[in-house]
């Protein structure tokens, strides 16, 4: 018996694996953010609006982005915390809109490409309506850097053209040591002008500050408030390169190294690690200098379990509090399979 197979016929058997094998990188691409989309909503002219996509993987295969492209590379920025991201480590992808030439409706997509374990592209998009009428006289309250325990002040003017009945009834923020005040500087002949003061306190924490202002608009089309970007670094004396350490996914029986750094803006020592008792271990040096890399070892059991101890770091540096780092490792019961 002779069994005849068409060209057309081995053709689409071929194109239907491809397109299994692309859906299936795809695939696991896709899962490692938690959300692929943000909406801004209504935004004013000439703000800068940044948003974190956060990227988790949950492969047991260590992953690397290749690039981040965003289809307006004029009005958007993209830019990955890391390029290489560890079994069980999370990540944020920050990328920012700048409105300052967009009027109406837009709509950004970013092409995030990975190369391991294995080539795929996810799309990422950020969306926003820029309104004509609302202008900032600059894209964001910029606070700059600021050393910890000295409080900072910068103004931004917002103008509008349109109804002389429009204004702000207030301006607020979620952040504890963020206070605003907000003065009417002028109205008539349909334009209407607000200067916003925002005051950082001298107790504000050390770390970025990415935030955001609402102002209560009293118009149709926003109902939930316009926002006002709020950015800014505290910077402490002393100050850890992370404060929670993942190590990720660790074999019974294994042990596991990983690195964490401790800055100053001095030299300074290292006068205790209290962690108590428990799987990991840090060890420090006597020496006084400006970076300290302190080595975290994890010494792996047998039985499978979800590993967290909390250390505090403490520093001859004066009036600098005790520097707290969780570390965290997931320890498997059985040697992991090799994902695709």
């Amino acid at each position: 018996m002779k069994v005849r197979v068409s060209v057309t016929t081995v053709t689409g058997l071929c194109l239907i694996g491809l397109c299994a094998n692309a859906a299936q990188a795809q695939s696991w691409a896709d899962q490692l953010f938690e959300t692929r989309s943000h909406d801004f909503g209504f935004v004013a002219r000439n703000g800068k609006y940044e948003h974190g996509f956060v990227i988790h993987n949950r492969l047991n295969r260590r992953i690397h982005i290749v690039s981040a492209t965003p289809s307006c590379s004029v009005c958007t920025i993209a830019r990955p915390e890391k390029d290489w991201i560890e079994p069980g480590e999370t990540a944020v992808l920050k990328a920012s809109l700048n409105t300052r030439n967009v009027i109406g409706n837009k709509d950004v997509s970013i092409t995030v490409t990975f190369d391991q374990p294995s080539y795929a592209q996810t799309r990422l998009q950020l969306k926003c309506f820029s309104r004509s009428d609302i202008v900032l006289s600059d894209n964001e309250v910029a606070l700059g850097v600021v050393k910890r325990g000295n409080g900072v002040t910068k103004t931004v003017n917002i103008e509008y053209a349109g109804n002389s009945d429009w204004r702000i009834d207030g301006a607020t923020s979620t952040n504890p040591a963020i206070e605003t005040e907000l003065v009417e500087t002028h109205r008539g002949g349909g334009l209407v002008g607000y200067k916003l003061t925002v005051k950082l306190s001298p107790d504000a924490s050390p770390g970025a500050i990415h935030d955001r202002i609402t102002l209560g608009v009293n118009d149709a089309y926003n109902k939930s408030g316009l926002e006002v970007p709020v950015s800014g670094n505290v910077q402490a004396e002393v100050s850890l390169s992370a404060s929670i350490l993942d190590i990720g996914r660790v074999a019974p029986g294994s042990t596991t190294t990983k690195q964490v750094l401790v800055r100053g803006v001095r030299p300074f020592r290292i006068t205790s690690i209290d962690g108590g008792d428990g799987p990991f271990v840090i060890e420090k040096s006597e020496d006084s200098k400006q970076l300290h890399i302190l080595t975290v070892t994890l010494k792996a059991g047998s039985e499978p379990a979800d590993l967290s101890q909390e250390f505090a770091i403490t520093t001859d540096m004066n009036g600098e509090a005790p520097l707290k780092l969780t570390v965290s490792a997931k320890l498997m019961g059985k040697p992991s399979q090799t994902a695709n």
